[in-house]
């Protein structure tokens, strides 16, 4: 199913991209998903979720809590550097600092390193000379 779904979306961005050169704009169509989100208070959202954030774990709990939050959100608990005892909130768990080696940088030249654990996503060309092409 998941090769059927990236298989679809690859032939959409296909025929974005020739529409496109062709001259063509893509029109927005907003979806349910998108009508959705217009109508939640997302400020408000926000600012509950921070407030949570900081709420302090009680000790016993702390393993757990933190085991649900890597299991929801693919974290790997092996990388952080203090035992999970040690983390008194969400947000510490979240901005912790991890064991030397974790995550290695790429020491090629030609690599882009973030600092973050993202995705990039390219809005333009970045040529050789790093100015961007905004074509």
């Amino acid at each position: 199913m998941l090769g059927v779904l990236h298989a679809k979306r690859m032939y959409d961005d296909k025929q974005l991209v020739e529409r496109k050169e062709r001259g063509i704009e893509p029109e927005f169509s907003p979806d349910l998903k998108a009508s959705f989100l217009r109508l939640l208070p997302l400020r408000s959202m926000s600012r509950v979720w921070g407030s949570l954030m900081e709420v302090e774990v009680p000790v016993f709990m702390r393993p757990a809590v933190y085991k649900a939050w890597a299991r929801a959100f693919h974290s790997n608990l092996q990388e952080p550097a203090l035992p999970l005892e040690e983390y008194p909130s969400l947000q510490a768990f979240f901005i912790r600092s991890l064991k030397e080696g974790s995550r290695p940088i790429d020491p090629d030249p030609n690599c882009l390193v973030t600092g973050e654990s993202c995705r990039w996503e390219s809005f333009a060309a970045w040529t050789a000379q790093g100015s961007r092409n905004h074509d």
